[in-house]
């Protein structure tokens, strides 16, 4: 009878707040999100769980067919423990095409409006409403793996390296685009500095020689800030592709910025120019690199490669040279980035003895080279 009467009484498990806590951890944003609608207890303990993890995450996925590329790329983003709001994607040209040439919906369409539609609505159903997408498509793309095992450059097949940035304290990644409207935001933030925040970095990417106006534009702006990127065959932005018969008065389509902000977020960046055709060279530059960053807490990192379709295999005869230099000198620093038709870029920090004048007469714009960026995070 007394066992009876304390089986009764006893408290259901899912409202103790340690065993919500402890399956919580377990769980993805996602089905984080849905719980947190079942009462006050869960709702308080997903916003905390969420909360406490780290707040970017990278992947690379290769080889296979379209489809099976795409499915892991979903699969990712379903399973991924943060809520992202901002996710920058590098695809190769082959994955865009497939894309053009297969239906993930009902109705068969052709052609590049294909790829617009159904990318569309690939990243409308596998992302969270209101998060910011920028994707570059190119001939080829360099990724690392989530578990760091392995960084490699990737110029045939269907293949989607990406990054996914949730709430970050202290970091703000955010997507600006066109010419005037970069500048003017970017000069307001500058000037304004919410919280501290201070333009660090600007990934810049463009489809055609509009790029060219914008670089000079916003570095008179920001001569601060680092500016590197690169000329690409197709960008889309929010999971829209860019119009080029919707372009500005030139006739070139809109570049497009992912802008880094912090008032603790660290950058460093180098140039492998022509003059650097083999690896002893190319790893004389990477040292480089690891002196500019020695002080960075580079446990939290990202690095963005830019390097010219000419580079790569058709540069060392072998595959791999530049990513491989890398991530030896930082194996903990996750490497993403393409190759284009055209590269952006300096070597960063400037020279202490090089003055305003000087860094103004800097070309950023560049063919047959290499840029290398490193990002130390809050």
């Amino acid at each position: 009878m007394a066992a009876g009467m304390a089986s009764e009484t006893a408290p259901n498990p899912l409202t103790l707040p340690p065993v919500v806590k402890a399956l919580f951890r377990l769980l993805p944003a996602k089905s984080l999100c849905t719980v947190a609608s079942v009462c006050q207890l869960w709702r308080s303990e997903a916003q905390m769980c969420l909360q406490r993890r780290r707040q970017y995450s990278w992947q690379f996925f290769e080889d296979g067919s379209g489809l099976v590329v795409l499915q892991h790329v979903q699969r990712y983003f379903e399973d991924i423990p943060f809520r992202p709001s901002t996710v920058v994607i590098f695809m190769t040209m082959d994955l865009w095409n497939w894309l053009g040439h297969h239906q993930l919906g009902h109705k068969r369409r052709h052609g590049d409006h294909s790829c617009r539609v159904e990318w569309k609505k690939f990243c409308k159903n596998v992302l969270p409403s209101g998060c910011q997408v920028f994707c570059s498509i190119t001939s080829g793309i360099v990724g690392t793996s989530s578990d760091l095992s392995y960084t490699t450059e990737k110029d045939f097949g269907s293949s989607v390296s990406l990054v996914c940035f949730g709430q970050y304290p202290g970091l703000r990644v955010s997507l600006q685009k066109s010419r005037g409207t970069v500048i003017r935001t970017l000069k307001n933030t500058e000037q304004e500095k919410p919280d501290g925040e201070d333009v660090k970095l600007l990934l810049l990417m463009s489809c055609f020689a509009s790029t060219c106006f914008t670089v000079d534009d916003i570095r008179r702006e920001l001569p601060r800030t680092l500016i590197v990127g690169g000329i690409i065959t197709v960008s889309c932005v929010h999971g829209v592709p860019v119009d080029p018969s919707r372009s500005g008065r030139c006739g070139t389509t809109y570049p497009y910025c992912v802008v880094f902000q912090g008032r603790d977020v660290k950058v460093a960046c180098v140039k492998l120019d022509e003059a650097v055709a083999e690896e002893g060279k190319a790893e004389e530059v990477i040292e480089r690199l690891k002196e500019k960053t020695r002080a960075f807490p580079l446990e939290r990192s990202l690095a963005f490669m830019y390097a010219c379709l000419a580079r790569g295999y058709h540069l060392y005869s072998k595959h791999n040279v530049e990513t491989s230099l890398f991530r030896k000198h930082f194996p903990h620093t996750p490497l993403l980035g393409l190759f284009g038709n055209g590269e952006i870029g300096c070597d960063f920090p400037f020279p202490d003895g090089l003055g305003e004048g000087a860094r103004d007469g800097v070309d950023l714009q560049h063919a047959y080279t290499t840029f290398i960026a490193v990002v130390s995070l809050p």
